[in-house]
């Protein structure tokens, strides 16, 4: 349920739902034979973690940006960060200074089309 959440752009739901879930876990694991549900947890656990783990990366790398304002490559990363964290506007924004700078570069044009092929806000 908690994936489906997360998977929705719903993270504050899933987060409670994951909490929920790893409780119950902890008083019934006795019932996990083949630890089926103990591997769902651990996947739940890495797929909700991801986004605040993403966001800290993106912390440091605003840093560096901040030194390096015409750096192709912090850019295109930048840009691929942003995008896996919803902030499609950014990521837009990055990858436009990318592609301004290296408009011929494989990687520029390959994360453009992954940019520009969904909008969703």
């Amino acid at each position: 349920m908690s994936q489906t959440l997360f998977n929705n752009n719903k993270e504050k739901q899933a987060v409670e739902e994951y909490k929920q879930a790893k409780n119950l876990y902890q008083v019934f694991s006795f019932l996990d034979i083949k630890q089926k549900i103990k591997k769902q947890l651990t996947e739940t656990d890495e797929l909700i973690t991801r986004p605040e783990k993403i966001r800290k990366e993106m912390n440091y790398w605003e840093t560096v940006l901040k030194n390096k304002p015409h750096s192709r490559d912090i850019l295109l990363y930048s840009a691929a960060l942003y995008y896996q964290l919803w902030q499609d506007k950014k990521a837009q924004s990055c990858w436009e200074k990318a592609f301004y700078l290296d408009p011929n570069n494989e990687k520029v044009q390959e994360l453009g089309k992954i940019i520009k092929a969904i909008n969703r806000e």
